[in-house]
């Protein structure tokens, strides 16, 4: 799996000026590490957008990649 972000994602702040940071990055990819790559990609916004009340500042981007197991029929 791959995963990354711009730092729209990792520097955005809550209304207390908190940033969300890579450690919440890291949790918010890990929690989901079985589910697909765009589920990945959903939930790590839904927790962003969350964090921040829905008031993204920044511009964010998501590259979410994992290799699919072959299934030999």
């Amino acid at each position: 799996m791959l995963v990354a972000g711009t730092d729209g994602v990792i520097d955005s702040e809550n209304l207390r000026g908190d940033r969300f940071g890579k450690e919440r990055f890291t949790r918010a990819v890990t929690e989901r590490r079985k589910e697909s790559a765009q589920a990945i990609a959903d939930g790590v916004v839904s927790d962003l957008l969350e964090f921040t009340s829905r008031k993204q500042e920044d511009d964010i981007t998501l590259l979410v990649m994992k290799i699919a197991e072959r299934s030999d029929t």
